[in-house]
């Protein structure tokens, strides 16, 4: 068994990073609980301790010398960061002394900083950083040892984030998924994610989402990024988290659009399923953001590439057009990469930016 040590940074009358009606310490517990309950229930292989499992204080060299004591093989100190108002974003640290925990930062700063971006795209990616911290230096030669920062408590951005319903979880998803990954740790059959242990409680039977969906939960590709683009033109999920894989942030904003639109609602055998009601409905929203089948796209650049099929190719491009040049909408093409086309009455596609179309109403 692969022994894991989570440290939740700070506690009892050190509260860490404070701001923005937030507090380090409550916070990574949080964090650090979810983090161990994934690890036990989701995956196989991993026996888990903590520095500190409730609101207390523990020396910086007890916390290091338990996990030595312990025999650890990984030592994850959990902590979220503080400094002006104007820093944000995710870092993560290894000892300057230490090259083998190198994969390992690598490795939970690559699945925190997913995360953080799926939620939201702006989050700054601040790097791996070296730090010659207390726990660090008391562990690193002993185990593989990382600390890890996931936003800032101190920026008003992040820490709106940090107060979004579901963010610690994803957080505690991130720690688990990068321990995982290093350790070579593999899933538990039927296990498909979500910091409870299992999917989203769910279903009339008190089913879960995965068990009663399980052509969606955590299905992954093309299709299921064509729904996240529909789901973020109806301003259901941010820019930049289209990511092609069905998970909690998708299910929550395909649930928020069917509360909205009276599609579905809670106990409902499809709610959170983006049948054909619910995606007949996102592309109808969807495409009152921009134009309308029927309406006229203008071109407002000096030439803008027409294309014979929904692609960006550069052998899809079939001619270009002139500014002042006007064409009929059919329908709006979603593409992948969140740079969507017109297909205009001739059959052909033009891109939907702005800066080389507009739409005359």
């Amino acid at each position: 068994m692969a022994k894991v040590y989570l440290d939740p940074g700070h506690g009892g009358h050190d509260p860490g990073a404070v701001g923005n009606g937030l507090r380090e310490k409550d916070l990574v517990l949080q964090i650090a609980l979810k983090t161990r309950a994934i690890l036990q229930n989701q995956y196989n292989g991993a026996t888990v301790r903590m520095s500190r499992t409730t609101d207390t204080f523990v020396g910086l060299n007890a916390r290091a010398q338990d996990a030595v004591n312990w025999g650890a093989d990984l030592f994850c100190s959990i902590h979220l960061n503080g400094a002006a108002a104007a820093a944000n974003g995710t870092e993560t640290f290894k000892h300057p002394s230490s090259t083998a925990s190198r994969p390992a930062q690598r490795n939970l700063h690559d699945a925190i900083l997913g995360a953080m971006r799926r939620l939201d795209s702006t989050v700054s990616n601040r790097g791996l950083k070296d730090g010659n911290f207390a726990v660090l230096r008391g562990t690193y030669t002993r185990m593989l040892s990382v600390l890890t920062e996931a936003l800032f408590i101190t920026n008003t951005r992040d820490a709106n984030l940090l107060k979004r319903s579901g963010t610690l979880d994803r957080i505690a998803e991130a720690h688990a998924e990068g321990i995982a990954k290093t350790l070579g740790l593999s899933r538990k059959s039927g296990s498909s994610g979500g910091s409870g242990g299992s999917a989203p409680r769910y279903g009339p039977n008190n089913e879960s989402f995965a068990s009663y969906h399980s052509e969606w939960w955590g299905a992954e590709g093309e299709h299921i990024r064509a729904i996240q683009r529909l789901l973020q033109l109806a301003k259901e999920l941010p820019l930049g988290s289209a990511d092609g894989r069905f998970g909690q942030v998708t299910l929550d904003a395909v649930r928020s659009f069917q509360d909205k639109h009276n599609l579905s609602s809670a106990g409902q055998n499809f709610y959170g399923v983006p049948g054909p009601k619910t995606t007949a409905k996102l592309a109808e929203v969807s495409n009152t953001t921009d134009g309308l089948p029927g309406d006229m796209v203008r071109v407002t650049a000096d030439r803008v590439n027409y294309r014979s099929r929904a692609n960006w190719d550069d052998s899809a491009v079939a001619g270009s057009v002139s500014k002042g040049e006007s064409f009929t909408i059919v329908r709006r093409a979603i593409m992948s990469n969140g740079s969507d086309l017109y297909q205009i009455k001739s059959g052909n596609f033009i891109s939907v930016h702005p800066n080389f179309v507009e739409v005359v109403k």
